[in-house]
């Protein structure tokens, strides 16, 4: 028997336009599961920590609040830390990925990021980008891991 892994990755940077393609091709499994209450208050709580800019306290926050979600469900997060090189100079991020097993050994990747633009002129919580995709993955999370 073959086994495929379904990852979700929660990386700095814009989502991908190949998870939107895999998630409307699994559409129906995920609208029948899939809480939208919970992944608003999954967006809700991501927002109230404020602006995450990569680097910042706040987003060290925020990867915990989605660490701790992850790890209630019994699941295991995994760290991928790296230096970018940015137009403000080298900072250190950290992209988080957690792995459903499954029944083959195709790999079905959603990604987003969890992290915001850091804006000197005004305030930029992410609702509708970075928490936005975090919160969708989280729900995604819960909505496969007990889906072979």
């Amino acid at each position: 028997m073959t086994r495929r892994t379904l990852i979700l990755w929660l990386g700095l940077g814009e989502p991908s336009k190949v998870a939107v393609i895999a998630l409307a091709c699994l559409l129906p499994v995920v609208i029948a599961a899939f809480n939208g209450a919970r992944a608003w208050e999954d967006l809700r709580q991501m927002v109230a920590i404020g602006p995450r800019p990569a680097g910042s306290a706040a987003l060290r926050q925020t990867r915990a609040y989605i660490t701790r979600q992850i790890s209630a469900l019994g699941l295991k997060v995994e760290e991928q830390p790296f230096t970018a090189d940015t137009p403000i100079g080298k900072v250190e991020m950290i992209n988080l990925s957690v792995r459903l097993p499954g029944r083959r050994t195709d790999r079905i990747l959603f990604t987003g990021h969890y992290d915001t633009k850091a804006l000197r002129t005004s305030t930029f919580v992410g609702a509708s980008d970075g928490a936005s995709s975090a919160a969708m993955l989280l729900e995604l999370v819960r909505t496969f891991k007990d889906r072979p």
